[in-house]
């Protein structure tokens, strides 16, 4: 019986030496004048025994819980959510967007990149990785009308950089006045070469535009505010790459769609990874959109508005 209160003595001073004070074990087993293996084994005694009890605080755990609510409701490989730390939100997102290509790119890739505010910030968090026979392209139009500086060329210029990849540019507009028109642009063979390139991308990594009156379209001169109201009126909650759908992921404009150039929606359902990177309560009802059209297989967005496209999909959290 003493013996046994003397080993619970020993193991509450050491296990008060090690956690309370921040002593080393070979400190403890120094002052103790005991072995070092001693000190390890009392110590797995004592949170065995409930002496020490060991509780984590993880500031990240509601994030965490919305990542895995979103992966299983919409059967996504991966969801990145980042909580609201501070103030310029994108840049973390971009980082962690940038983070993920370094992870998972690989020699061979054919990795298309579309164009506006959330990707130019991704492209500058790109880190350097040495990759053979990489591809990356442009995965829409990117002339703007109205004279607007819309970073197409220098994103693609920096992917490609940063992963050693051959560059490969669409250098026509977004949306034209008409089919045959596109179809015009089409049948010049650098742009058909970049088109038929796009064919065999593995990797995109897009945005999800929001719909008001800050759409990147009107920035760029494709669309005027009258036209945004108009493709609210006929359901459209967003776009991928200038391609505008439903709340439940269908095309809210099929003549608009038909004069599009770029990637068809349809098309990311059959990409490997399909990366929506989207920051924004605005851009809530335009993620969940994409969700049920099945337009994304990876999603990496803040805390607030991971939590709006559960409350809007009404989903418990």
């Amino acid at each position: 019986m003493m013996k046994d209160i003397e080993k619970l003595k020993q193991m509450v001073q050491v296990a008060q030496m090690y956690y309370e004070y921040g002593q080393t074990q070979q400190e403890i087993a120094k002052k103790l004048g005991i072995s070092r293996p001693t000190i390890s084994r009392l110590l797995a005694q004592s949170l065995e025994q409930g002496i020490v009890q060991i509780t984590i605080h993880n500031p990240l755990g509601y994030c965490s819980h919305l990542e895995e609510i979103l992966r299983k409701e919409f059967g996504l490989k991966e969801v990145m959510i980042s909580p609201l730390v501070r103030d310029d939100q994108i840049v973390v997102v971009a980082e962690t967007a940038a983070n993920y290509l370094h992870r998972i790119l690989k020699d061979g890739d054919t990795i298309g990149v579309a164009w506006g505010n959330t990707l130019q910030h991704i492209s500058q968090q790109v880190h350097s990785k040495t990759l053979s026979a990489v591809r990356v392209v442009q995965m829409k139009g990117g002339m703007g009308l109205s004279g607007a500086n819309i970073h197409a060329s220098q994103i693609v210029e920096k992917f490609s950089t940063a992963y050693r990849g051959k560059a490969f540019f669409l250098p026509v507009p977004a949306i034209v006045d008409t089919y045959n028109v596109k179809q015009a642009f089409l049948s010049d063979s650098s742009i058909r070469r970049t088109i038929e390139v796009a064919e065999e991308i593995n990797v995109a990594i897009f945005s999800i535009g929001a719909l008001d009156s800050h759409a990147a379209q009107i920035e760029a001169g494709y669309l005027t505010v009258q036209d945004i109201y108009a493709l609210q009126a006929n359901g459209a909650v967003g776009d991928i790459c200038s391609r505008f759908y439903t709340i439940e992921g269908q095309i809210a404009d099929s003549n608009l769609d038909q004069r599009t150039i770029g990637l068809d929606l349809v098309r990311l359902r059959e990409i490997d990874y399909s990366i929506a990177v989207a920051v924004g309560k605005e851009k809530a009802a335009g993620i969940l959109g994409a969700l049920r059209g099945g337009f994304l297989d990876v999603l990496i967005t803040d805390e607030e508005t991971a939590a709006l496209v559960l409350d809007l999909a009404d989903i418990s959290l």
